[in-house]
């Protein structure tokens, strides 16, 4: 899969190696981004650097937009190398959710000493955005492109006679959770020497950041890891009803949340996505729940025949010990699972001005598409 796609054609791939997620687009004429990072298990490389150097494409001018959904692991493993090299290209994040650590970090700009990998990235992030500033632009002003509905991130305006300009626009977070996060950080300015029950609390999936990418032809959905709320003016519900999100109907679909019933809204796929949109999903089989769980891909191949996975669902079970091993694994641990150390990718492209044609898709192993179970 080292073929480069064509000026005109359009890629979205998503890459898993067991644990972490990476979507790397091209949109038109050698403009690349990156949404999320992780890293190549054996190299410890960012994926997407590794990939685009497998196609022979210059990350350092042909990236033009990094982007991180939120702040958890598993999504900004290398986010900072990626931009280091991307010297081309705007940083967009949303609100990392530890107020506290947060400030510390824009304030410093240092590598943290804490235990806090999405600090840590963070913090790296902020020391290559100041590397960047402007002549006397002051060192206060320097920052990432703060995601919000409706904010376009990137435009790429194509020659008279191509179907039409892409445009990469943000659906999230909504105005009503950067409302909450501004009462929430009001609680703890405001009562930081007086301990209290925080009543606003808004996790990293919440604020999780949607991107829709129009082409003049077939459009993308990248659902980061936005999850469903029982506030309509927040997550997915928002995101429907967004006032300003373009209209058609997405051929392709990154499935938020690794699968998850929680981030799963059935507008999404009536009123958002075309039938049997090609829909993406990155495993994580390493947490307490495995997911996709069986029930989820049941749940997912029932709104599409076109569902596919970086990596096998549920993890692998690993091969049996000896037996007094094997005991006392078994009284430490309530359930074992390896983790795959290979990258699993799927890639997705079509030709926006060729709409007749459907959009083509190559899986390098373990990726695979999935069937509904019986």
């Amino acid at each position: 899969m080292t073929e480069p796609p064509g000026p005109d054609e359009v890629e979205v791939s998503l890459f898993g190696p067991g644990r972490g997620e990476c979507v790397v687009c091209h949109l038109s004429d050698n403009h690349w981004i990156v949404v999320d990072s992780c890293v190549d298990p054996t190299s410890r490389e960012p994926i997407a650097l590794r990939y685009l150097e497998e196609l022979g494409v210059d990350a350092s001018t042909a990236i033009k937009l990094v982007v991180v959904t939120h702040w958890h692991d598993d999504h900004i493993r290398g986010i900072s190398q990626v931009l280091e090299v991307a010297v081309q290209a705007r940083f967009a994040c949303s609100q990392k959710n530890n107020v506290p650590e947060f400030f510390k970090a824009i304030a410093t700009a240092t590598h943290s000493d804490l235990v806090d990998s999405g600090l840590d990235e963070f913090s790296n992030v902020m020391r290559v955005l100041q590397k960047r500033r402007q002549p006397r632009q002051r060192k206060l002003s320097v920052g990432p492109i703060w995601a919000s509905e409706g904010l376009v991130l990137h435009r790429v305006d194509r020659q008279a006679g191509s179907p039409g300009p892409v445009q990469v626009m943000a659906l999230s977070p909504s105005p009503a959770t950067q409302t909450l996060a501004l009462h929430e950080l009001r609680s703890f300015v405001a009562e930081r020497a007086q301990p209290q029950r925080r009543a606003i609390a808004l996790s990293p999936n919440q604020r999780s950041i949607v991107l829709s990418i129009t082409t003049g032809g077939p459009s993308v959905l990248l659902g980061g890891d936005l999850e469903q709320s029982a506030n309509p003016a927040v997550g997915w519900e928002a995101v429907v009803n967004c006032p300003v999100r373009p209209q058609e109907f997405a051929s392709v679909f990154k499935v938020p949340h690794h699968g998850s019933g929680n981030a799963d809204n059935p507008r999404v796929w009536t009123e958002m996505l075309i039938d049997a949109a090609f829909a993406l999903v990155a495993p994580y089989p390493s947490g307490i729940k495995s997911l996709p769980t069986t029930s989820d891909v049941r749940r997912l191949s029932s709104r599409t025949e076109n569902l596919y996975c970086t990596a096998p669902p549920e993890g692998w079970k690993p091969p049996r010990r000896e037996s007094s091993v094997e005991r006392t694994i078994r009284e430490t641990a309530r359930e074992l699972r390896v983790v795959s150390r290979e990258v699993g990718h799927i890639r997705v492209r079509f030709w926006p001005s060729e709409p007749h044609i459907p959009p083509s898709i190559q899986l390098a192993p373990p990726a695979m598409k999935l069937v509904r179970p019986g």
